[in-house]
C-alpha cells in the first residue's frame, strides 16, 4: 500500500528526491522538457513497432521462462519469484532498448 504520506508531498517533492535516479528523463520533468522527450519516445512506440519487433522479444522471453519454471516444477527446485520476474523483466528491457541479452 503506498503510504499516504508520499502523496502528500507533491510533484515538485517527488522530482526533486527522485532526481538522481531519474535526471532529467521524462518521469522527472514537466513543461516544455516533457513534451519533447514524449514527442520523441512516442515514435518509437508504434502500433507497428510494438507488434513487429517489440512482441517477438517479449514471446521469446515469455516461452524461456516457462521453460525455466517447468524445470524446476519438474525437479522440485524452489524459484524465488520476485527475483524470477525481476531477471525476466530485466532481460526483456535490454534485448528490447540495447539489443544486449542481459541473461
Amino acid at each position: 500500500m503506498l503510504d499516504e504520506s508520499i502523496l502528500a508531498m507533491g510533484c515538485e517533492t517527488l522530482q526533486y528526491l527522485f532526481r538522481d535516479w531519474f535526471g532529467e528523463g521524462i518521469f522527472a520533468v514537466d513543461g516544455h522538457q516533457w513534451k519533447v522527450q514524449r514527442k520523441t519516445s512516442s515514435h518509437i512506440f508504434t502500433t507497428k513497432s510494438l507488434r513487429e519487433e517489440m512482441a517477438p522479444v517479449f514471446v521469446d522471453h515469455i516461452e524461456e521462462g516457462v521453460r525455466t519454471l517447468g524445470k524446476a516444477a519438474d525437479s522440485g527446485e524452489v524459484v524465488n519469484i520476485t527475483q524470477f520476474f525481476l531477471n525476466l523483466t530485466m532481460n526483456t528491457f535490454g534485448q528490447i532498448a540495447f539489443g544486449v541479452d542481459l541473461s
